[in-house]
């Protein structure tokens, strides 16, 4: 995986850890890619997800099995409220993040917030439940889990995940 890379032009790309200018059709695509999502974090953090958007569209056209560039792309669809892209997104990195996925619980718990935003409660708890799955220890999966059962009035269910929660203090 590249450390950066500062583009030229459209033709030559400089490789930050030696400066030497590589002709970017003979630079690895996935370095490409993996520029492309990095530079992703400036635009969100100054709320231009238009253009965030297009910097992980051309990560996935170098490298569309990139899930960090999927699952960030959910994220900009999401806070300009198209919940439906949002899905999509999180849904399509779910199914090609590798089992060593770093980001494998924030993927799921920003999944399940979606679902949760738009009253798919069961959905929502699907996701929650798919991170306890991998890590039990997370109490404040198992309280929103709780929370959403309260909200349906199922509350010994609710009950059993406060109290699995309440083990961890």
């Amino acid at each position: 995986v590249s450390t950066g890379s500062l583009y030229i032009d459209d033709i030559t790309l400089i490789k930050t850890e030696n400066w030497k200018p590589v002709k970017k059709s003979e630079a690895d695509p996935k370095d490409i890619a993996w520029d492309h999502y990095l530079s992703v974090y400036a635009y969100m953090n100054n709320d231009k997800f238009d253009e965030a958007i297009k910097e992980l569209d051309l990560a996935l056209k170098f490298d569309p099995h990139l899930a960090e560039a999927l699952h960030w792309k959910a994220v900009p669809y999401r806070r300009m409220f198209k919940y439906d892209k949002a899905i999509e997104n999180f849904q399509r990195a779910t199914e090609i993040a590798p089992a060593d996925y770093k980001y494998w619980a924030e993927l799921w718990d920003e999944f399940g917030e979606t679902y949760k935003r738009i009253g798919k409660i069961d959905e929502a708890k699907k996701c929650y439940k798919e991170i306890l799955r991998i890590s039990f220890n997370k109490p404040t999966i198992l309280n929103t889990v709780g929370e959403l059962y309260m909200g349906e009035k199922k509350y010994q269910e609710a009950l059993e995940y406060f109290k699995k929660a309440a083990s961890f203090a």
